[in-house]
């Protein structure tokens, strides 16, 4: 037994040590049975390297000493007593004891005892051999090689963390393949923003240790730049009226400076655009939207640019959404053109889609709040709540199943709709206008 542990604990792990003792009844003929198992980690591999080495030692599993004894010629068990190999021991008063070499048990005259040991195949938790990260504006791909097949789980953080739930918490996890090489790629990070990527290893419920994972760990900066979306709500307005829903300015990180933001039409500032400036507060936090108005006093055509300036505006780049810059401007008894889908973009959560106009509209003469396949024609629409947030901008609230709606699907405005453009006067009769 002792020669084939000293083989099978290299060869496998412990998972349970049973030891039982069956004795005669010291009432009649009735048997008396004791049972106790261990099946502790730390504590199995403890007793079976005594067991294996035959040393003596004492052990703690489940508040049950396991006391080894080396007694001539060989070794003893037994479970919360002091001594096995005493000469006085008495088994009546511990029934869980193994004396092998022993001839009698003293105080029985009769007894049976059974040591078993369950193992299970020895798992490896794989080792990082090389991590290398490259990063992008938002992102870091990973690629990892570890010693053998596994798991690799990574995460980024500002400062180390503490443990291994805040890594595994991030969802960023990967088979190797078969050259036991990983890539994860961590998403949603903050151009020029340090972080430090930690990975770690596991292998069927095992996993590497904290320590190991901060030994690999690697200092990352993201690319430049940080963006600011630019929105034109609508590329067409009337002469003359105020329309509250202009130009809209988002971005997700301040910085501890102020930023200056300007909007410029033809290279003049302001030009009835309200506020034609902005100057961003380092308290805002999360996705920061700042909204224009416009009174335009003249028709024609009109090109913009928003600018940004300040001690970190170089860490900054203007986007504009579909690339549109310009807009136009007609008189206010002049037949507008008829609405058109310019844009439909998923928000920051994904649980919405925002659908833009590229003019006011009548909003297909329903009420605020409609079910989309009233107007819009796009997968599980019959499922989806819509909501015109103004004239030219809907929100589609994707109640339906994930499947309905991804990135390229088709989206158009439903056949029955009759969207027009908003009539610019209330004394005006507008059914004329075309869809």
């Amino acid at each position: 037994f002792l020669a084939s542990l000293s083989v099978s604990k290299y060869l496998f792990t412990p998972r349970i040590l049973l030891f039982t003792s069956v004795n005669p009844s010291t009432k009649g003929f009735v048997t008396q049975l004791d049972t106790l198992s261990c099946s502790n980690s730390s504590a199995l591999i403890n007793l079976v390297d005594l067991m294996s080495s035959r040393i003596d030692g004492r052990v703690l599993c489940n508040d049950d000493s396991w006391v080894l004894r080396k007694c001539s010629p060989g070794i003893s068990l037994c479970i919360n007593c002091s001594n096995p190999c005493n000469a006085s021991f008495n088994h009546l008063k511990f029934p869980l004891t193994l004396t092998p070499c022993e001839s009698a048990l003293n105080g029985f005259s009769t007894g049976v005892r059974l040591l078993s040991i369950a193992f299970r195949n020895k798992l490896i938790v794989p080792d990082i051999i090389s991590m290398v990260a490259r990063p992008t504006n938002t992102s870091v791909e990973v690629i990892v090689k570890l010693s053998s097949k596994g798991t690799v789980n990574c995460g980024a953080f500002l400062s180390a963390p503490s443990n291994l739930d805040a890594v595994t918490q991030q969802h960023y996890n990967v088979l190797v393949n078969t050259y036991n090489v990983s890539v994860v790629i961590i998403n949603n990070l903050q151009p020029l923003t340090s972080y430090c990527i930690v990975c770690y290893t596991s292998y069927m419920g095992q996993s590497s240790s904290l320590a190991d994972a901060l030994k690999t760990s690697l200092a990352v900066k993201t690319l430049c730049c940080k963006e600011i979306l630019v929105t034109l709500m609508a590329t067409k307005y009337s002469q003359g009226k105020t329309s509250s829903n202009f130009l809209m300015v988002s971005f997700y990180s301040v910085p501890t400076k102020p930023l200056l933001i300007q909007i410029k039409v033809n290279e003049t500032n302001g030009n009835n655009i309200f506020p034609s400036m902005f100057i961003t507060d380092k308290t805002q936090s999360g996705v920061v939207s700042l909204q224009s108005y416009i009174r335009p006093t003249e028709t024609g055509v009109f090109n913009f640019l928003v600018t940004v300036n300040g001690a970190f505006g170089g860490d900054y780049v203007i986007r504009y959404v579909n690339g549109i810059k310009t807009f136009a401007v007609i008189r206010s008894d002049e037949e507008p053109s008829s609405p058109r889908l310019i844009n439909a973009m998923f928000s920051n959560d994904g649980s919405l889609l925002v659908l833009l106009f590229d003019s006011p509209t009548n909003r297909g003469n329903t009420e605020t709040s409609f079910q989309c396949s009233t107007l819009m024609d796009f997968k599980c629409a019959n499922m989806s709540h819509c909501q015109w947030i103004d004239s030219s901008t809907v929100h589609a609230y994707l109640y339906g199943a994930s499947y309905c709606v991804a990135p390229g699907d088709f989206l158009k405005i439903a056949d029955s709709a009759s969207i027009k453009a908003l009539c610019p006067a209330a004394d005006k009769v507008c059914s004329s206008y075309s869809t």
